[in-house]
């Protein structure tokens, strides 16, 4: 099950990635599939969450090939964020760190949605899908073109 449900994700993100949408929309997307599918399938979320957040222990639930799946996913999104430095739509940056940031961010609201968390804080996905938003988006500096 908990394989069956990766490779679920990683199809709906593989969807997305090969959107012809802006990059910076196609991330966002990206973000609010993680969280919908978190949502309908809330016992494999909080054990992905476990080996996805930083520091926590692997336990003996998760398969060992689960890590091939993240380095999938991190390609991916590296990949799309790579995309939208090139549309100009993303932020400059290293595309590999800026995806594993934003693969922690979508992490860290696992661990506070009450639809998943053990542990929830009010914080509406539309408000962290935002956040998401403006975390990645292009920066203008004054005085560059």
């Amino acid at each position: 099950v908990v394989l069956r449900r990766g490779h679920d994700l990683m199809a709906g993100m593989q969807r997305i990635a090969e959107d012809t949408a802006p990059a910076d929309e196609r991330l966002v997307a990206l973000a609010r599939l993680h969280i919908e599918h978190f949502r309908r399938y809330p016992a494999w979320g909080r054990i992905a969450t476990r080996v996805l957040t930083p520091g926590l222990r692997l336990t003996d639930e998760v398969p060992t090939n689960f890590g091939q799946g993240y380095r999938e996913t991190i390609d991916l999104i590296a990949a799309l964020i790579a995309t939208g430095q090139g549309e100009g739509v993303l932020r400059a940056g290293n595309p590999r760190a800026l995806a594993r940031m934003f693969s922690a961010l979508v992490a860290s609201f696992h661990v506070m949605d009450p639809d998943v968390s053990d542990y929830p804080v009010d914080f509406p996905a539309e408000e962290f899908l935002e956040f998401v938003a403006q975390t990645f988006a292009a920066r203008r500096v004054p005085g560059r073109s």
